[in-house]
């Protein structure tokens, strides 16, 4: 990817970002930032990214330019520290998603 595509993306990515966060608030909903915890992660990352690339390379992230499992798993760790961080008990138990989602796998 050129480096004037990636940046044009990430600028897209931000102002998404920025506008959801502006959002959030005033509807009772908690934005959840997770440009910290994925940084160095991103589609131009290598081996460490979690991005799928525009070709997918595996069945295990068959969709183009969309997020893999370790970000997704990355994600829902940021949003249970977020509920419990808050003094807020979290939203739901990581166990009853994977239930509910057939799948006992669950670190």
């Amino acid at each position: 990817m050129a480096a004037s595509a990636a940046t044009y993306l990430q600028s897209e990515i931000d102002q998404l970002d920025t506008g959801m966060a502006r959002q959030a608030a005033p509807h009772g909903a908690t934005f959840i930032d997770v440009s910290e915890s994925t940084f160095a992660h991103d589609i131009c990352a290598g081996p460490q990214s979690w991005m799928v690339g525009a070709l997918p390379v595996s069945a295990d992230a068959p969709v183009p330019m969309h997020p893999t499992h370790e970000s997704h798993r990355d994600t829902a760790d940021r949003i249970v520290e977020a509920h419990t961080a808050d003094g807020r008990p979290a939203a739901f138990e990581r166990s009853n998603c994977a239930r509910r989602a057939g799948n006992n796998s669950h670190r």
